[in-house]
């Protein structure tokens, strides 16, 4: 789990397992480099033990968040290793004030188009796949 501080408020980002829709949700189990502290303000790294299966990214604004004058807020996933944005998706308040009078929660379980094994897809499911030595 990440919580994002600022004056606005919290954010709260974790990792589900599925089944996305379960009254008490499951999460990966996320850990630290415990060898590097984290100074960065905008992003951190964790790391999760791969288990062959899909995932989704559950998002929380928690109660009290100020939403100032933004009507929404939007969620980006970048590749790794291409540095190429791979979904940017936008989630509208749920308040009709400024302040969220509760938590608000948004869930990434999917990327729009993305291009599989060399072909074209629509509504791709994120997955984690492990790794096997020597392939």
């Amino acid at each position: 789990m990440t919580t994002l501080k600022d004056r606005a408020g919290e954010i709260e980002v974790r990792i589900m397992k599925p089944p996305f829709d379960a009254v008490e949700p499951e999460f990966f189990d996320e850990y630290v480099d415990l060898g590097v502290r984290y100074t960065g303000r905008n992003a951190c790294t964790r790391y999760i033990t791969p288990e062959s299966q899909t995932y989704a990214i559950f998002i929380i604004v928690k109660s009290g968040y100020d939403w100032g004058t933004y009507p929404r807020m939007h969620v980006e996933i970048f590749d790794k290793a291409t540095k190429v944005r791979v979904l940017s998706r936008g989630f509208s308040k749920a308040c009709a004030g400024t302040v969220s009078d509760e938590d608000q929660v948004f869930q990434v379980d999917s990327i729009y188009y993305a291009a599989v094994d060399g072909e074209a897809r629509i509504g791709v499911k994120l997955a984690f796949i492990g790794m096997v030595p020597g392939k």
